[in-house]
């Protein structure tokens, strides 16, 4: 009798202990996907921000263009602007795609991803075919 009572408190111990880290871990792996939903969340209207705050400065340098005198598009120095912003942009969009989709295989057709790129080639390219006819 002398020896099974320490047992029990080894073996109550030790499961005790084993749920703690048990509950540990899922904490853990909660908080990591708490911070990559943060995470995708900032990339995703970071990039909605950039496409909208690029979409607007080339209707306006294209407007001013037009009214100087020109034949709309933008001059050397909004070029250098916008190339740098569409970088910006596609960055985002390639971070959201990774985050989303670590590996090419398996991407579904619809997804959030061809709607970023929907809405990227809307913004940026719209203005080229309005302006080039």
């Amino acid at each position: 009798m002398e020896l099974i009572v320490p047992i029990l408190v080894a073996l109550i111990a030790g499961i005790v202990s084993f749920i703690g880290l048990v509950i540990s871990k899922e904490n853990k792996i909660s908080e990591f996907r708490q911070t990559w939903i943060d995470e995708l969340r900032k990339d995703i209207s970071d990039y909605i921000a950039y496409t909208d705050k690029h979409s607007f400065y080339y209707k306006i340098t294209s407007q001013n263009n037009i009214k100087a005198g020109g034949s709309g598009g933008l001059q050397k120095e909004g070029l250098d602007l916008y190339l740098n912003e569409y970088h910006i942009v596609y960055s985002l969009y390639s971070r959201i795609k990774l985050r989303l989709y670590p590996k090419d295989e398996g991407q579904p057709k619809c997804s959030i991803i061809n709607c970023l790129y929907s809405w990227i080639k809307s913004h940026f390219f719209a203005h080229k075919t309005k302006s080039a006819s």
